[in-house]
């Protein structure tokens, strides 16, 4: 996928600007505040409905202003040209494809495939468990089209039970919602297993090119698989009870970073972090590339930031190899230069302005 235009309307301090891309990589550089991160938060805002910033799209929308809008012309391999608009604000969703409004974030979210990367991606390495489940899910639901179902049914079972564990004393009430936790549970287990056996093979050679240590993940998949979820439930419905909440099953799943001996790695520093969070999102596109033919779009914001000169152009060089369009944020442009390969297209963004220069 390319994003051939991009245009926005009363975005955070940008009233309005136009950016006409590369397919390869662009750079958008200039001093903090002014508005680069932005311009990749536009982005993002069409294939998630939502800011990677901030939880609230009023702080999105520019002072002074009702709503914001977002439109993009993008190219993709499945299908076709699109031509994708959002126009958010307090009261107001709404998203469109080629004239028609689309009902469900799903919908745009399969539209528009992103591999984003910032300061904050450290969290999806010392984060909690929660933030690499997500990750996960996330990069699942692009490539396998019966997770999302399982994921729902999995979740409605499981709050069901939450709510049993602190209304209900009596055992007859749980073990309809265990039975119908087990079944998804077999079916986003199995889904998981073969979406992580072809991602951590990718990991592990571009540990070696980034880290120059082969890395792997060990997967807990968040009880005891030798038993029957079912079982696992029914036996600890006590202490789940004692805790509020169910503390075994496929929401619990983790994976930890390891040596090839199994053992957990040491503490990362944060740019060795980074670095990782990089090599995670890299694999995962390379899976989104194998499973559907389409390469998905990297917004990577502030590069440089805790990595020194050799280890950016390492990324970059892997960045150009991929052929996958990438946005980057910088605050100087001497920044992000690969090394026998093509200049960025560079854009200069200042107190709220946007120029393509050469």
């Amino acid at each position: 996928m390319y994003v051939l235009g991009l245009r926005a309307e009363e975005f955070r301090n940008l009233r309005r600007f136009e950016i006409f891309p590369s397919p390869g990589l662009n750079l958008l550089f200039g001093p903090n505040a002014s508005g680069k991160t932005s311009i990749l938060e536009a982005l993002f805002l069409l294939g998630h409905a939502r800011s990677f910033r901030v939880s609230n799209i009023r702080q999105v929308v520019r002072r002074g202003a009702r709503v914001l809008r977002v439109t993009a012309e993008l190219e993709t391999e499945r299908r076709g040209k699109l031509s994708l608009g959002v126009e958010r604000g307090p009261g107001v969703n709404r998203v469109r494809c080629n004239g028609a409004d689309l009902r469900r974030t799903t919908e745009q979210a399969r539209l528009v495939q992103l591999c984003l990367v910032t300061p904050d991606s450290h969290a999806l390495i010392e984060g909690s468990a929660q933030c690499r489940r997500r990750w996960l899910d996330w990069g699942m639901f692009h490539v396998e089209p019966g997770y999302l179902e399982s994921w729902r049914r999995y979740y409605a079972a499981l709050r069901q039970r939450n709510c049993l564990l602190r209304t209900t004393t009596t055992a007859g009430p749980f073990s309809p919602w265990e039975k119908k936790m087990q079944e998804a549970a077999v079916q986003l287990c199995a889904g998981r297993e073969e979406y992580l056996r072809q991602l951590l093979g990718g990991v592990q050679e571009l540990s070696r090119e980034f880290l120059f240590v082969p890395l792997r993940f060990r997967i807990f998949h968040g009880w005891d698989k030798q038993r029957p979820l079912a079982e696992v439930l029914e036996e600890e419905r006590h202490l789940d009870r004692e805790a509020g909440f169910t503390r075994n099953g496929p929401h619990r799943l983790d994976l930890i970073p390891c040596n090839l001996q199994g053992d957990p790695s040491p503490q990362f520093s944060r740019g060795q972090q980074k670095m990782l969070a990089l090599t995670l999102n890299m694999a995962q596109a390379q899976v989104f590339l194998n499973k559907t033919g389409e390469k998905p779009v990297f917004l990577i914001d502030d590069l440089a930031s805790e990595l020194d000169s050799q280890a950016t152009a390492r990324v970059l060089a892997r960045l150009e190899q991929t052929q996958a369009q990438v946005f980057i944020s910088a605050t100087h442009r001497e920044q992000v230069s690969v090394e026998g390969g093509r200049d960025p297209a560079t854009f200069h963004v200042e107190q709220g302005t946007l120029r393509q220069v050469q």
